[in-house]
Parts: C-alpha cells; sequence; structure tokens
C-alpha cells in the first residue's frame, strides 16, 4: 500500500522497511515465547495452585480479591507490556476467579483495562515516554496533564469491577 497506493515508500526502502518490521515482530515473538514458558513451569510445578491456595486463604471475599487484583495488574501495567503481563499473571489469577465465581469475560476486561491504564501512569508509565516524545514536550508536562485522564480512567476502572453488567450488557443471555 504505502509503494502503490499512498506512493510514500519506495522500493530502495522497502528492504530496510521489512527488516526492520521482522526485527520487531521477532523481539515480540521472543517476549510472548519466554512468558508462555514462564507461565508452563508455573503451572507444571504447582506454583500457581500454591499462589491460588495462598490467594484464597488471604480472603474469600470477591470483592477484595478483585481490588487486590485491581493493585496488581495495575503496577504490572506500569512495568510490562501487556502480553507479557497477560501471559505470566493470568494462569495465576484465572483459578482464583473461577473459584470465587468471576465471570471470565468481566475478568478479561478487568485486566486489560487495568494494564492500559498502568501503560500511562507516572513515574514509570511506558507509553508516557512515547507521547511526550511523540508531542515534543517535557515528561514532567504530560504527567502533569495525564493526572485527571488517570483519574477518570480509575473511576471507569471500578465501576467495570464491581458492576458487573457494565462489562457483560452485550453479551446475550
Amino acid at each position: 500500500m504505502g509503494i502503490f497506493i499512498y506512493k510514500e515508500l519506495r522500493l530502495a526502502e522497502l528492504k530496510e522497511t521489512l527488516f526492520s518490521t521482522a526485527k520487531t515482530t521477532g523481539m515480540i515473538l521472543l517476549i510472548i515465547m519466554n512468558a508462555g514458558i514462564f507461565s508452563w513451569v508455573l503451572t507444571q510445578q504447582g506454583i500457581a495452585a500454591s499462589l491460588t491456595e495462598m490467594a484464597l486463604a488471604l480472603t474469600d471475599n470477591k470483592y477484595i480479591m478483585l481490588f487486590i487484583i485491581n493493585i496488581v495488574f495495575l503496577c504490572a501495567g506500569c512495568v510490562m507490556d501487556n502480553t507479557s503481563a497477560l501471559y505470566i499473571l493470568v494462569p495465576i489469577i484465572m483459578p482464583i476467579a473461577k473459584a470465587l465465581d468471576i465471570n471470565m469475560i468481566q475478568l478479561g476486561v478487568i485486566l486489560v483495562l487495568n494494564l492500559s491504564i498502568g501503560q500511562v501512569t507516572p513515574p514509570v508509565g511506558p507509553n508516557l515516554y512515547v507521547a511526550a516524545d511523540i508531542g515534543k514536550v517535557k515528561f514532567e508536562e504530560i504527567c502533569h496533564r495525564m493526572v485527571p485522564l488517570l483519574l477518570m480512567s480509575l473511576l471507569a476502572l471500578l465501576c467495570i469491577t464491581y458492576i458487573p453488567a457494565l462489562s457483560l450488557c452485550l453479551i446475550p443471555s
């Protein structure tokens, strides 16, 4: 499309573009592979089951556990990319959620929203660095302007977490 339709890419640049794409794809697949191996080891060694038992011993209250899951995934979103965090943490969280009768679709929405918020949460939020670079602004300035949006996102997260109908309304009964 870049060559024939938009005419923004020349044939000479195609080799470099394909190489860059392959390099990025390779890095992403390497991350996914390592996260998958880690998840498999957690399951095979019984670590995931032990962590599930430990979490359920901590509390059997669904709402407190959802709060803890939110905190864990918000922190993970600040320092990890979404794919790795999901591959590593979902095998641990899913048995806990099933034991507490949390809807898996609602859990998925909660986890993705948590990680997305974490990606733009100062001081680590990796997407903030990208946004600051693209916008040619200081990191501190973008963090300052992010606060109201972050607060609204956290409010939306709380609503989705504790009002399941918000994330399940489009699912046929």
